[in-house]
């Protein structure tokens, strides 16, 4: 197995909490299969994925593909279908607990927590759905976890208000955030310093909160 490649790097972030759900291809996925979700390329038998649930998505996904966002050892990311999840990956988490130690899944979470991420495994089974699938609203919030993880991933636009993770295609078109409805036709910037966000927080200080 190949880690991380040269050219595709690790998105970064202060030690930030994270849950992650490991899991590897159990199956061949048949020729012509078409997955549900954003996926580069086709996994292969015993390739290990981290899914990592309570991620934002666009819309769309959550509604209707039921997806959760990934990622592989390369480093690269997207989402898949909970459908295609469970049809053609089998829950490792037991690895870390029963499998001699170091290990690929051992491995993969090192390499998440030199990145920064403070990972918390969970079983596949122990996932809060409705958590999970719940979308993003005018919450006043910002959520700085997508624009770290997304971060040159060229299929989405993180909207820099909120957090939320758009189609591109919604973004080009310069349409407003489907969540908070930031309009970048009308707004040049995010927020000045002093500008209040929600109940009289500074985007600056509402920043620091949220790495906290």
């Amino acid at each position: 197995m190949g880690w991380l490649s040269n050219n595709v790097e690790f998105p970064k972030a202060p030690k930030t909490p994270l849950f992650v759900c490991f899991m590897s291809v159990s199956e061949k996925i048949p020729a012509r299969t078409v997955l549900s979700g954003m996926v580069e390329h086709t996994p292969f038998v015993s390739e290990i994925y981290a899914f990592i649930p309570y991620l934002d998505l666009p819309n769309y996904a959550l509604d209707e593909e039921r997806a959760m966002a990934f990622i592989t050892v390369h480093g690269n990311r997207g989402w898949l279908s909970r459908g295609d999840i469970e049809t053609y990956f089998d829950d490792k988490n037991d690895w870390l607990e029963t499998k001699p130690s170091p290990n690929a899944y051992t491995h993969f979470m090192k390499m998440l927590d030199e990145a920064g991420w403070a990972v918390t495994p969970i079983k596949w089974k122990d996932i809060d759905w409705e958590q999970h699938l719940r979308k993003r609203t005018d919450d006043g919030d910002i959520d700085l976890i997508p624009m770290e993880w997304f971060k040159g991933f060229h299929h989405v636009n993180v909207c820099t208000f909120c957090g939320h993770t758009n189609p591109r295609r919604l973004m080009e078109r310069k349409q407003p955030c489907e969540a908070c409805n930031f309009d970048p036709k009308k707004d040049e910037t995010l927020v000045h310093a002093d500008d209040p966000v929600g109940n009289s927080t500074t985007f600056s200080e509402n920043f620091s909160d949220e790495w906290s």
